[in-house]
């Protein structure tokens, strides 16, 4: 609550009338501890602008959270497509390479490693492609 971001935040939403430095040394936060409570409070030379500062941080807050949330979200899709692309390269080489030789159990093998890495759906369509395959062969 009491963070850098928040404090900037919170300056921000009510207008920017304090600093974020002055905001934190006027700013109290005290937690129930046998509730989920947080108990906010803010000296100011009026009680409309204490209350509109003590509103101000637990929304700043909200905010922040919810950015942070998002870069991070942001980021690990970007790991995972990272990770995505070269499976799909290896899947459609194993795929070429098995389309010549179905029945090889070792490009079989991989096909499943790889797809079993991709999760479980990829690993059935993986086992649907063998199947495929293999069917192609034999008829």
């Amino acid at each position: 609550m009491s963070s850098a971001p928040v404090l900037e935040r919170a300056v921000k939403l009510s207008g920017n009338r304090i600093s974020a430095e002055t905001l934190g040394q006027r700013l109290e936060v005290d937690a129930a501890q046998d509730a989920d409570l947080l108990t906010i409070r803010v000296v100011d030379s009026t009680a409309t602008g204490a209350a509109q500062l003590a509103n101000a941080v637990p929304t700043a807050y909200n905010k922040v959270l919810g950015q942070q949330s998002r870069a991070r979200s942001r980021d690990m899709v970007r790991q995972l497509r990272n990770i995505q692309s070269p499976l799909k390269t290896r899947l459609a080489e194993i795929d070429a390479n098995l389309a010549g030789r179905p029945d090889n159990p070792v490009l079989r093998a991989q096909l499943a490693a790889v797809a079993a890495i991709g999760g479980p759906k990829q690993a059935q369509v993986a086992e649907n492609r063998c199947r495929t395959q293999q069917s192609g062969a034999a008829g």
